[in-house]
């Protein structure tokens, strides 16, 4: 099956999702962000590169280890990385981060006030005054 550059890119957006929603190391997110901006962008077929043996490591901002996802995902066609992080998100997360306007934080925010006592105690205000009907 061929890999396409935007799945490449689409995958380490994912990755860089995932993380950020972990909290992790904004270097690390930061880079896979820009591995998927390079991919996206890059003129060349990067499957080619890898049937070819060419080094990736080459491809400004790609390093050893994004080098060896994109190997990966080119001859397996899925990242191991990638579905470990989606097996270790709670369910529904992965259509969360498909809602306009709410991205990786706003997801996370999300996750962290559904799962917490305080949220399944929260009980709505009685309302004051006057209703509106």
């Amino acid at each position: 099956m061929p890999t396409h550059n935007t799945d490449i890119a689409a995958a380490f957006d994912e990755l860089a999702d995932l993380l950020e929603i972990k909290g992790e190391n904004p270097f690390r997110i930061r880079a896979y962000r820009s591995a998927a901006r390079t991919i996206g962008d890059l003129g060349e077929d990067v499957q080619a590169k890898v049937e070819k043996g060419e080094d990736l490591t080459q491809i400004a901002g790609i390093g050893k280890d994004l080098a060896a996802k994109i190997g990966q995902m080119v001859i397996t066609g899925r990242i191991a990385y990638l579905e470990e992080l989606r097996q270790e998100m709670p369910a529904g997360l992965m259509d969360m981060l498909r809602l306009p306007g709410l991205g990786p934080s706003g997801s996370r925010y999300c996750t962290t006030i559904s799962t917490s006592r305080v949220w399944s105690n929260w009980r709505p205000r009685p309302r004051r005054g006057k209703s509106r009907n």
